[in-house]
């Protein structure tokens, strides 16, 4: 008796948290979802700061006021909308934070591929095609340079003798 009771104990245990963490997460995600668009919207009065970053007691009741349209169902683009009449007509979406622009990124990346391209020909070249030790149109090979150079600085080795 016991063990079936502390089944069904169990079992109703399983099946009620499913619903009690839904309905913690409502408010939560609500929070999330407010805390997002805050980030995402400038303030107009700090200038350069986004809504979320700025101290204003009046950026503080728009943060308010954008829990509260969230809580009530109100979509992130009428939020925007609201707030940007509020603005006079000011665009809100604010840019990207980052000090790393767009424009440097892509510079660093195209960077980096010309350094692994070179660095990949310079590997996966034989080296009797890189053409390092004889000039264009030269027919003499590798053995001949290599004897050539051997014999010059035995050449210059005696004569300091």
């Amino acid at each position: 008796m016991r063990t079936s009771l502390a089944t069904l104990v169990t079992l109703c245990a399983l099946a009620l948290a499913p619903s009690a963490r839904a309905q913690s997460a409502g408010p939560e995600a609500g929070n999330d979802r407010a805390k997002t668009l805050s980030g995402q919207l400038s303030s107009p009065f700090c200038p350069g700061k986004t809504l979320d970053g700025c101290t204003s007691p009046a950026a503080a009741e728009w943060r308010q006021d954008i829990r509260t349209w969230v809580d009530e169902g109100v979509s992130s683009e009428e939020i925007k909308r609201r707030l940007s009449e509020r603005a006079g007509g000011q665009d809100l979406i604010a840019a990207p934070s980052s000090g790393f622009s767009s424009g440097w990124m892509i510079l660093s990346i195209v960077g980096s591929l010309l350094v692994l391209g070179f660095a990949s020909r310079k590997i996966f070249t034989p080296k009797g095609e890189q053409g390092a030790e004889t000039t264009p149109g030269e027919d003499e090979s590798e053995e001949k340079i290599d004897k050539k150079y051997d014999q010059r600085l035995d050449d210059e080795l005696a004569l300091l003798d």
